[in-house]
């Protein structure tokens, strides 16, 4: 499995468009592994400033992964990074970050018909394997 990273001056400018303020992008990155003008999450990546905004860092992450996905080269690549974004979206509205969640939802109805999915909460269905197939009730693997 490849290490999922990003170009940084497109992170760079995925935080400004995420409203991420200058010194919590500093911040974000330093907890990365930065070379050769591509940024990567850590093996444990740990945010030991918990008392800093929140907000900053739930829109830091979302401005990484967002960034991952317009970068994705493969269909794997589009439903890892898709998944990244839906799992920071119902934890940004679980712990009450609404600007944040605010956020991925207006990006992602900016950008709906390139995910073929009608909704951050529904996922496309797949095709189903041959052995599957009924008459009865249609399958779905989410």
């Amino acid at each position: 499995m490849k290490i999922i990273t990003v170009d940084e001056i497109g992170l760079i400018e995925s935080f400004a468009a995420f409203g991420v303020k200058f010194n919590y992008s500093r911040l974000f990155l330093s907890k990365c592994h930065v070379s050769k003008g591509r940024v990567a999450l850590t093996p444990f990546m740990f945010n030991d400033t918990v008392h800093l905004d929140t907000h900053q860092w739930f829109a830091a992450n979302a401005a990484f992964w967002v960034r991952a996905y317009r970068e994705s080269e493969t269909l794997v690549e589009q439903v890892e990074t898709m998944a990244s974004i839906r799992a920071l979206y119902f934890l940004a509205g679980s712990l009450g970050q609404g600007h944040a969640h605010a956020l991925i939802s207006t990006w992602f109805d900016t950008t709906k018909e390139l995910h073929c999915m009608g909704a951050l909460n529904l996922s496309p269905l797949a095709p189903l394997p041959k052995k599957y197939e009924t008459t009865i009730s249609p399958l779905s693997f989410h």
